[in-house]
């Protein structure tokens, strides 16, 4: 039997540098391959985005996020 996947969304405010500052950090794991060359560049076009976007880097701007529950059931022996 297939069930939907729920999900948790909540909003918090966050600071658009900080998410620049967290890809610059290798802080998720998409990045941990990515050469130092491709890194620079996606950290460059963030960082235009957002600034095309909120115009201040260090604006607090409310954002949703959420993530998503599962639950799983052992084997059966």
């Amino acid at each position: 039997m297939s069930r939907a996947t729920p999900s948790i969304a909540f909003d918090r405010v966050v600071r658009p540098r900080e998410m620049v500052d967290l890809l610059a950090g290798r802080a998720w794991s998409t990045t941990w391959r990515m050469s130092d060359a491709d890194l620079a560049a996606a950290v460059d076009a963030m960082r235009g985005e957002l600034l095309e976007e909120y115009g201040d880097l260090d604006r607090e701007v409310a954002v949703e996020t959420g993530f998503w529950v599962r639950a799983y059931r052992p084997p059966e022996a």
